[in-house]
C-alpha cells in the first residue's frame, strides 16, 4: 500500500458496521465504510478558547464519529465532555484525529488554544 502509513480496522458496536481507515503520509485519511446507514460531514470555524460542541446538531441514529482539527501546528485542541479545557481535555495537534463510539444521546466537546477549524465525520448504524 504505497503512500500509506497506517491502516486501521475499526469494528464499531454494530455488528453489520465495520471500517477501515487509511491514513496516508500527506496527512489525508480515506474511509472504507462497510454497512452503513447515513454519514454526514461537517466543517466548523472556531476561536481560541470558544467551548464547542461537537457537532451542534447530532446524525440521528449515530454510533460513531471522527474529529480532526486544522489548527496552527503551535497550536492543541483538546476533546472531552461539556467541562473539558485545555487544562484536562484529550489533546489533539493539527491534523490529528480521534474517532469514537458515540450515540447521537451523548456530547462530546472542544476547546482550543489557538483558533481554527474541526472537521467531524459522524456515521450511523444500518436502520433495523
Amino acid at each position: 500500500m504505497s503512500g500509506f502509513w497506517k491502516a486501521e480496522y475499526i469494528k464499531g458496536p454494530a455488528k453489520r458496521l465495520k471500517r477501515f481507515l487509511f491514513i496516508r503520509n500527506n496527512g489525508s485519511i480515506d474511509i472504507n465504510i462497510l454497512g452503513l446507514g447515513n454519514v454526514k460531514s461537517t466543517a466548523v470555524e472556531f476561536n481560541a478558547d470558544e467551548l464547542i460542541k461537537l457537532p451542534g446538531i447530532p446524525l440521528p441514529k449515530r454510533n460513531s464519529l471522527i474529529v480532526r482539527p486544522i489548527i496552527d501546528s503551535a497550536g492543541t485542541f483538546y476533546v472531552g465532555g461539556e467541562d473539558v479545557s485545555v487544562d484536562n481535555g484529550l489533546p489533539l495537534g493539527n491534523l490529528e484525529y480521534f474517532s469514537i463510539d458515540i450515540s447521537e444521546n451523548a456530547d462530546l466537546w472542544g476547546i482550543a488554544d489557538v483558533s481554527g477549524e474541526i472537521r467531524i465525520l459522524e456515521i450511523a448504524e444500518v436502520p433495523s
